[in-house]
């Protein structure tokens, strides 16, 4: 697999043979080609042997742009089948095994299960990528040892080299289950001198996001602990606790294209701080950006000025709770959610008149459904049925965030959603201007209104702070908040405005590129 990235076109020859593409679909010649992965191109037969040309008696054909994807396959679930030999849990060996073909395999003594027990065997819904992933559900139930955790492992018949191209990186895709026993998700790479590291996910309820989770790994975190990442022959997935397995819980997990990147932009772990569009590089469209914030100041919030007191809404069972430890405000919550004509969650508030926004940045969401909530209000009593407004982070449903609103009391919920790949950490905002209530969200770099504007007659003061629910009655959710919000990406200098002196600290970093790792 080629690193870079190459385009290929005008391969029509002048004065060649007027012969069509069909001429040279599916031939054999010495010198033709075969993409197998990681390539795309235009039209779609690409993906056929494909003879591009002969030296000694060229034709005319069709144009290419051919894309060679940047990264290593290590494995994306594409290849498997139903077929015997070819079956996904015959290559992640689980803890259930397989009897054919002979002599099989006993399993590996641990809570785990990769694929389905009948035809599919991989999951062909929930990919990330392509037409399949892998399915691999945990059991750390059992009596003791391998039994309380699950882990699945793929050997390689000989040693790969996960250094070639200069490749940096493992990053694998797995998606969640609100439904999963939360448990530490971790990948483990052996060499072939026996030297194994395990490293764990960095949150213990990852896997319970109802979405796809990207996971990037230095390779030298294995390569640290004495692993040959020139020599890699085995790799495991598993859940739960490999060194001092304890009794857990049950659930499933799917993960999907294993890769091996050099470095690249990844602007959650690095980006220069001028790179405004997050294309890890300073450039002209930073300068456009900016240009667009342009004089654009920062609006102070009163509502900070206050204190905060805490309560349930709609006397959800058990009872919920806020805390601020002078950085990262709280709130545990239960609640069967906020919408409809009441509301059940627990809210922090303070009473405000006038026009105002409240503007915070949601660090964590337990995901304990994907309709769990997150985020901030302005309501106009306490009682459950109250007229509100809200933008809220959710656990992964409606795109990651929802604007939502009641104008009435006791009266119906409506929301509008236009934004999508929003998760935590994100920072949300949410504007009164008399009646008229709009929420926001920050993404790309820049503020972008949630949906439509909404119309909320309240009388002042109202109420207006941070809200949670976990939209499962009987079951707390934890979500955590703090201030680390900027009013403009563009704001560079941190005076509050945008203008020559943040151009002049972009202008110090132009055509910076940072790349991870």
């Amino acid at each position: 697999m080629q690193i870079s990235a190459y385009h290929l076109t005008n391969l029509a020859v002048c004065g060649a043979y007027p012969t069509g593409e069909s001429m040279f679909n599916r031939r054999r010649y010495g010198d033709e080609f075969s993409p197998r992965r990681g390539l795309s191109g235009t039209p779609s037969s690409l993906a056929s042997r494909q003879r591009l040309n002969d030296p000694q008696r060229p034709w005319k054909g069709t144009v290419w742009s051919i894309t060679v994807a940047n990264f290593i396959v290590v494995d994306d679930f594409e290849d498997y089948t139903d077929d015997v030999s070819s079956r996904i849990f015959q290559t992640w060996r689980d803890g259930y095994g397989f009897s054919e073909p002979a002599p099989g395999y006993p399993g590996n003594g641990t809570g785990s299960a990769v694929g389905y027990s009948q035809p599919p065997f991989a999951e062909q819904t929930i990919v990330q990528g392509g037409t399949q992933s892998m399915p691999l559900a945990y059991d750390n139930t059992g009596a003791g040892g391998k039994a309380r955790y699950s882990e699945t492992q793929r050997e390689w018949p000989s040693p790969q080299d996960w250094t070639r191209n200069n490749v940096k990186a493992l990053t694998l895709y797995f998606y969640g289950d609100p439904n999963n026993t939360a448990e530490q998700l971790y990948v483990a790479v052996e060499d072939n001198a026996g030297h194994v590291k395990v490293v764990n996910h960095p949150e213990l309820d990852s896997v319970l996001g109802a979405s796809w989770h990207e996971w990037n790994i230095e390779l030298t975190q294995f390569s640290a602990a004495g692993v040959n990442p020139k020599a890699i022959k085995k790799m495991y997935i598993g859940l739960g606790n490999r060194s001092s397995p304890k009794a857990g819980g049950t659930g499933t997990i799917y993960i999907d294209d294993i890769r091996a990147y050099p470095s690249r932009c990844v602007p959650s772990k690095a980006k220069p701080a001028a790179s405004l569009n997050n294309d890890c590089v300073v450039d002209s469209l930073d300068v456009a950006m900016m240009a667009q914030e342009w004089l654009v100041r920062d609006v102070a919030e009163d509502v900070w000025k206050g204190t905060f007191s805490s309560q349930d809404i709609g006397a959800p069972t058990p009872a919920g709770g806020f805390s601020f430890d002078g950085n990262t405000y709280t709130i545990t919550a239960d609640g069967n959610d906020i919408w409809g004509s009441a509301d059940a969650f627990h809210y922090a508030s303070r009473q405000i008149s006038g026009d105002c926004q409240i503007t915070v940045r949601v660090t964590g969401l337990q995901p304990v459904h994907e309709w769990v909530k997150a985020g901030v209000m302005i309501r106009d009593t306490l009682n459950a049925g109250a007229p509100n407004a809200m933008i809220a982070i959710t656990g992964g449903a409606g795109g990651g965030a929802s604007f939502q609103w009641r104008p009435l009391a006791d009266g119906a919920s409506s929301s509008s959603r236009t934004l999508t790949g929003i998760s935590p950490p994100a920072c949300v905002r949410l504007v009164r201007k008399g009646d008229t209530f709009t929420g926001y969200v920050f993404l790309n770099g820049k503020w972008q209104q949630e949906g439509q504007s909404a119309t909320v007659p309240m009388t002042d003061p109202v109420y207006i702070g941070l809200a949670a629910t976990s939209h499962v009655a009987g079951t707390l959710t934890t979500a955590t908040f703090d201030r680390a919000c900027t009013f403009s990406a563009a704001e560079l200098h941190a005076d509050g405005i945008v203008n020559f002196k943040d151009f002049a600290v972009l202008a110090d970093m132009w055509l910076e590129e940072l790349l991870w790792p």
